[in-house]
Order: structure tokens, then sequence, then C-alpha cells
């Protein structure tokens, strides 16, 4: 039985109606009952009381137990200052702007473009998201543009409080618009296209006795039913994401989307590094820490294949495989792939596609939904955000927060999106070679784990000792602790 999604539309698409790894869990199927009490009425913006640090403390009193987002015990990822010129940098080099941020065209320094979202349609009195960012070719932030060609350059301390002022607005909503776009890249690519089709794959064609549905389900735990619980909180009209916005949903939200899903299509992640001009930027985290493990999982996943297919013969004889792959080469849109033929039912192509699959739900995911600190501080983003009604930067006559505080609905909407996307799950750190032991595998693994999957422990371990060594020693191609890829922060599967 599938759910259909956009039924009727170029980018109609299903998932799974039931989850094989869950039985009962009445607390998140109810879970999209429990955010009503956000205001569906775009006009309400509910202030917080004090200034921004009252702000803070309020935030992080109610909410911040839901977030395990400090880890003083492990030395790694604690951000401060979010609100800097500096932080910009980690932002979009060391967490979610590293998925959109691009070298520039004439090849000195960066940008984030996000101009195009000036055709998603904002609620009346709310500001539209499109802007670009610039950075040097150190990452530093050099100015930001709006679609009416209004240019913002970084205002220090002996330029005027409006230029200041003014300054740390548009950073904010640099955040913000690098913020949904990364979330809704979350939910339509790697939740609804990656992790979907290679989840449905494997149940709708594999019998629960194939070697490779064994080997490779526990990369898909709890994938249909979260699928199944992100509808009707992220992307229906009367969803928690469409009321906390300041888009409308019909040519706004529903748009971004659909087009997500429509301009998808089959690449690998080092492809795509190379395609944004960052696969030889020492500073971008997904060159180093993204790249190592990239390899370390398509390595697995190739040897995997190796173990359950000695040869294109066992491969080609295979039924149910072939009907799971030419799945995959449909709906992951492969046949626009330039780089190779995928139209070819082989060990070689099946190495491809599926690497990428596991990669992105077990390594790739996690750093696009790393965002619990972004919900810590309700001057981070604004996803009710609005423009000063005058350019006056100076006067305070409280017809706007220029401390740039969010409403209580922008604030505690972004606070539950995190606590959803960042649920406890297994982890790539873990053990699971319980998975080829036992009656369930004795057939498809007679010897119990493969020497594939002891040879994936050992890279994982080696690799998270090498993400935290780089984390501790900082200098100029590290500038900020990361922990995106690290295995042990790694989920995995897209549970979250």
């Amino acid at each position: 039985k599938m759910i259909t999604e956009f039924e009727k539309k170029p980018q109609e698409f299903q998932f799974p109606a039931e989850d094989e790894h869950v039985k009962k869990d009445l607390t998140i199927k109810l879970l999209p009952l429990l955010d009503n009490w956000l205001s569906a009425d775009n006009s309400k913006n509910t202030q917080f009381k004090g200034n921004r640090l009252a702000a803070i403390h309020h935030v992080r009193k109610v909410v911040g137990n839901l977030l395990d987002e400090h880890k003083f015990d492990e030395g790694l990822v604690v951000w401060e200052n979010v609100l800097t010129d500096e932080a910009m940098k980690r932002i979009m080099f060391s967490s979610l702007g590293q998925h959109l941020v691009k070298r520039c065209k004439d090849g000195e320094g960066f940008e984030v473009d996000l101009l195009h979202m000036l055709h998603y349609k904002a609620r009346k009195g709310y500001e539209s998201f499109a802007c670009r960012a610039t950075f040097n070719k150190d990452g530093d932030i050099i100015k930001v543009e709006e679609p009416n060609g209004k240019t913002f350059k970084p205002a220090k301390s002996h330029d005027s409080k409006n230029d200041q002022r003014w300054w740390e607005w548009i950073k904010q909503k640099v955040r913000t618009a690098t913020f949904i776009s990364t979330q809704l890249l979350h939910l339509s690519v790697e939740h609804y296209t990656w992790g979907n089709y290679g989840c449905t794959a494997l149940r709708k064609f594999l019998p629960k006795n194939h070697a490779f549905r064994i080997a490779f389900s526990v990369h898909f735990w709890r994938t249909a039913f979260t699928c199944s619980v992100s509808a009707p909180l992220l992307y229906s009209k009367r969803g928690l994401l469409s009321r906390v916005a300041n888009v409308e949903y019909e040519g706004g939200l529903e748009q971004m989307i659909m087009d997500n899903l429509g301009n998808f299509k089959f690449g690998t992640y080092t492809e795509d590094l190379k395609k944004r001009g960052v696969d030889n930027c020492a500073f971008h985290v997904g060159t180093t820490d993204g790249v190592d493990l990239h390899k370390i999982i398509v390595d697995y996943v190739a040897d995997m294949i190796d173990v359950i297919y000695p040869n294109d013969k066992d491969l080609e004889n295979d039924e149910h495989m072939k009907k799971a792959y030419y799945f995959l080469f449909e709906n992951l849109k492969c046949n626009l792939y330039q780089s190779k033929d995928l139209g070819l039912y082989n060990k070689s192509n099946m190495k491809l596609v599926w690497g990428e699959i596991v990669f992105h739900v077990s390594g790739l995911h996690s750093s696009i939904g790393n965002v619990q600190a972004w919900a810590l501080d309700p001057s981070f983003i604004n996803m009710r955000l609005k423009r000063p009604a005058r350019g006056d930067g100076n006067a305070d006559d409280g017809k706007f927060r220029w401390d740039l505080v969010a409403p209580m609905e922008a604030n505690y909407g972004v606070v539950m999106i995190a606590a959803f996307a960042c649920m406890k799950s297994p982890t790539l750190a873990q053990d699971w070679e319980h998975m080829f032991t036992g009656d369930h595998a004795k057939d498809a693994f007679p010897s119990g784990a493969p020497d594939a999957y002891i040879k994936l422990r050992k890279s994982l371990d080696e690799l998270e000792d090498v993400i935290v060594t780089r984390n501790k020693n900082l200098d100029k191609t590290r500038e900020f602790t990361c922990d995106d890829f690290l295995p042990s922060n790694c989920e995995l599967s897209i549970a979250g």
C-alpha cells in the first residue's frame, strides 16, 4: 500500500503507507496534532519580552533540553557569537550553507545565490527571502545583493548606527534564506527522493530473505514512517512549516518543494562539489570530512555487492534486483546522468547508484539536517521576516525590533522542526553486525558478517579519530569545529 502526494501533478510521488520497522508509536503519529497551538494567522507575531539576551534565556529555558546541541564533554561543536560576520563563513562552509555555496564565475571568491526565491510569493506585509551573498577567496563575506540591485557591505563600528543595523538585518535575511532552502532540500531530496526510493525499492521488489535487503535494510530504518509523519508537518497547507514561514502555500512553499522534486536528477556527491567549484576549497567541510566519508560508504557498498554477486551472471539472473534497479533508474532520473550510461543493468552501475543512495541516507543526510543551533537563538533566523518600515536605523520608535529577535511563532516553529529533525536514531558509529547473523540471515550470510562489513567498521572508527583531531587542531583550513560527517553523529537512516 502506497501514499500518493502531489497527485496528478508532474511532481507526484509515492511512499509506503506502513513501515516494517514501526509497529506502534502513537506519540509520533500524533505529532502533527501537537503543533496546532502555533498561530495559523500570519498577522499574529507575539514578541518576546525583554531584550535579545532575555529572549535567548527564555527559549533555552523552555525548549533547550529538547535539543542536544552543546557537546562540551566531547569538545566539539558549540556555536558562539552566531550573528557575527565570521559566523557567516562558518554557516556557508561548515554548516547548512555548504550545500548551496559555489565559486563565483570569475573564480575570485564564492557566492550563495538565492535571488530565484523572488519568484515564490511572500505573504502580504512580509519580506521575500531573495538575496545573493558573496564571499572573498578566504570565505569572508564581502557583500549581499537584493533583486532590486540594492547592495549591502559589511558595516564596522565606525559606521553609522543606520548602516550597522541594516547590515545585521540583511545577514539575518541570508541566514533565513539559507535555512529554508536547505531544509526544503532536506525534505524533498534527501527524504522523499534518495531515502524514499531506496527504501521502496528494497521492500517492493526484494523478498525479506534476499541478501541485499538483509545487508542494507538498516540504512532505511523507519524511513517510510518518517516520510509519513513529515507529510502533514512540513509540506501540507495546514502543516507546521506552512504556518510558520512568511510565504504563501500555493505559489510559495508548495512550489519550492515541487521545484526541488522537479529539478532533481541523479549525480554523485563528488560531482556536485566539482560542479559548484568547491571541490578544491580547503575550508569547505565537504571536501575533507564529506569526501572521506563518501569514499568509505561507496567502497563498502561496492564490496558488499561483490559479496552478494560474485560475478555479473549472478546479478543478471536476479530478476528481483533487476526490477528494483530499474525502479530506481526511473525515479532517480538516471537517464539524465551524463557521465555514464546507467541504463545497463550491471554490477558497475549497481555500485554507483546504490553507493550514492546509501551515502545520502547514512552520510550526507545529517549534515543538511543538523539545525539544533539555529533554533536556540531567536535572532539567528526569522521565518516571518519583515522589512524595516523605513530606512532610518537610528530611530528607536518601537515599530521594529532592531535586535532582530523573531516572534515566538517563528522561533518555536523552528524549534519544533529542529527537534523533529534531530530525534535520536542509530548512527554509523554503532555496530549492526547482528543483521548478518541469526536465523533470518543464515542462508544469505552463513559465515556471519562478511569482511566488507569488518572493513567498514575499521574505516569508520579511523575517520572518527581523524575528524576529532581536525576539530581539535584548528587552522586556516579548519577554522571551525564541525561534526556533520562525524560517524558518531551521522544517523544510519533518514529517521529524523
